[in-house]
């Protein structure tokens, strides 16, 4: 699941002043999602070792909407509007592992290496307003695409129990990204009788971008054998400058963070 930690994507209108009057909100929540990661490695001799993976995490399209009255100049309207939006990102990892042994039944490694991303949001967005026999129609769609690489380090740790099959791990890492961020915005506004004429606009940047990554987890193993291992847990993921900017004026957060639980099984062989 992930939610945004930013500003409302609706707009700072809030409440009742200036003749503008919110008459129901239903904002986004949090949004559900997947997430699917897989590794393979080898370990060169006692302390080194090397290692690849990829993940991919997608989410469900999150909706918002909100409807308003207002009974400022001329004569009285109101209107509606809504939007959509979801994100899906692939990570590719590359990695030189060096081991320690603090104790008999715990395991430290630190890693360094490289990550790749290619990350793609899009946002959908439209409404309503009348004013008197009036209507103003706008329709909004911002799609973006990152693709960089760059450094990523951390480490893992787990720790047994004794000899008993029950053990404890975790990890934590962070990475700084550089690439390019493509956006693509396509605006369209209609109007009855009295309004604006129609227009449409497709307006495209793209730009250089850095993008900053932390990730941790934390969980409970099951050494089914001594090499096999099975783990559930939780983990969290933050991504800053993940998402293009929003250009259309209803401002926005390009933060995310991703959390949620996760099952993985491990296989030494």
């Amino acid at each position: 699941i992930f939610a945004d930690a930013g500003t409302d994507k609706l707009g700072s209108a809030s409440g009742s002043g200036g003749g503008i009057n919110i008459t129901s909100r239903d904002g986004f929540d949090t949004d559900i999602g997947y997430r699917g990661a897989a590794a393979f490695g080898q370990q060169v001799n006692e302390n080194w070792d090397w290692r690849v993976g990829v993940s991919y995490s997608n989410f469900l399209k999150n909706r918002s909407s909100l409807s308003f009255s207002s009974n400022s100049g001329s004569g009285s309207g109101g209107g509606f509007s809504q939007e959509s939006r979801d994100l899906s990102y692939l990570t590719g990892d590359l990695e030189l592992g060096y081991n320690l042994k603090p104790s008999d039944h715990t395991d430290l490694r630190l890693f360094a290496g490289l990550r790749a991303l290619n990350s793609n949001s899009s946002e959908d967005k439209s409404g309503l307003i009348s004013s008197g026999s009036n209507f103003i129609s706008e329709n909004a769609k911002l799609d973006s695409e990152f693709l960089g690489i760059g450094p990523r380090a951390g480490l893992d740790f787990s720790t047994r129990m004794n000899d008993s099959m029950i053990g404890f791990s975790g990890m934590a890492a962070a990475s700084i990204l550089f690439g390019k961020l493509d956006q693509t915005t396509n605006l369209s506004i209609s109007a009855t009788s009295g309004g604006p004429p129609p227009f449409a606009i497709d307006f495209g940047d793209s730009s250089t971008t850095t993008v900053y990554n932390l990730e941790a987890a934390l969980g409970v193993d099951l050494h089914i054998t001594d090499s096999s291992v099975l783990t559930v847990g939780y983990r969290a993921e933050y991504w800053d400058s993940i998402r293009a900017e929003d250009k259309t004026g209803s401002g926005g957060s390009d933060t995310t963070l991703a959390h949620g639980p996760f099952v993985r099984f491990i296989s030494r062989f």
